[in-house]
């Protein structure tokens, strides 16, 4: 099917549902109240695997038909994960022939509360090489969207400003919320398939820093998104509250993550070491489960063989 059939857009969102269909919802309806002069087309795919979450989630979808240019609604044969469901949602788009200038990839725990749609396709047209991150609210409090990662132990936080990062340390945009070119995201074949949940963006900015003309990571400061973090992951906070999936993934994907960057390899035992002792602590906080669960994660981080798959997992080791 031809460009001209299904029509080009200005920004294509990329939602991935996980019993979250009342969470698409909200995020739909922010989109179409900010989308301001953009074409948008929004391809979501549903990792539920379940048959009532996909009806809820296939009613939202045509409830918003009329808001947008195009509304896909794709669901996924088996739990793809965030890299996975994300590379889901864009081939399926891309296999209708769908042509976009700009990516988003957006978490249903977001809203977008101020600015518009057709600023995000803005600032990629100024710097289509760049990876972006937006002004992002939580529990009240404004961030830039953007984490830096130390590069020796592997520790993230959230930093306040675009500006360079820290010695030994990285910036990327929190993956709830990332804007980028179609051309940039096609030359890094989108996330990598080695990570379930957790990492994949920072993977992303290591990998497209390997390539020619990548200009780097930045903040949009006039559009903010409202972040419900851990909505979806159940990433949150308090050592009781998270969930056994974001203990055992936030270390998985971090032992990959590690193993898998030549310039990140040297720091593995340190990681590995301080993801010990901080199962210790979750042990005494949070209980045995959870502190089993990163052991695991640990484990199965280790377990982890890389596929080749061009681009999309950096170089063959």
């Amino acid at each position: 099917m031809s460009d001209e059939q299904v029509g080009r857009v200005d920004v294509l969102f990329l939602i991935v549902n996980y019993h979250s269909a009342d969470a698409v919802a909200g995020l739909l309806e922010s989109i179409a109240a900010k989308r301001g002069a953009s074409k948008v087309g929004i391809s979501v795919v549903d990792n539920s695997e379940s048959e009532v979450e996909h009806a809820s989630l296939s009613a939202i979808a045509d409830r918003y038909r009329s808001d947008f240019d195009l509304v896909l609604c794709t669901r996924s044969a088996a739990n793809l994960g965030y890299a996975g469901g994300n590379n889901r949602a864009y081939e399926a788009a891309e296999q209708i022939g769908l042509a976009a200038n700009v990516i988003v990839v957006a978490n249903p725990d977001v809203k977008i509360a101020d600015g518009l749609v057709s600023v995000l396709a803005d600032e990629v047209d100024h710097d289509p090489q760049a990876l972006f991150a937006v002004t992002t609210r939580t529990n009240g409090s404004l961030s830039s969207g953007l984490y830096e990662m130390d590069t020796r132990w592997g520790q993230t936080k959230s930093v306040w400003s675009h500006g360079a990062a820290a010695h030994r340390s990285f910036l990327y945009p929190g993956g709830h919320f990332i804007v980028t070119s179609n051309a940039l995201w096609q030359n890094a074949r989108g996330f990598s398939d080695d990570f379930f949940l957790f990492c994949e963006e920072a993977d992303l900015v290591l990998r497209l820093q390997e390539s020619n003309g990548f200009s780097g990571v930045r903040a949009i400061e006039s559009v903010v998104v409202d972040h419900d973090q851990g909505l979806t992951t159940g990433a949150h906070g308090s050592l009781k509250e998270k969930s056994l999936t974001t203990y055992f993934h936030g270390t998985r994907s971090r032992v990959v993550l590690f193993r898998k960057h030549a310039a990140l390899r040297k720091s593995l035992p340190l990681v590995v070491m301080l993801r010990a002792a901080w199962a210790v602590l979750v042990l005494l906080k949070a209980g045995t489960h959870a502190s089993r669960a990163v052991f695991q994660g640990m484990q199965s981080g280790f377990a982890w063989r890389r596929v080749a798959v061009p681009g999309r997992d950096g170089r063959q080791q």
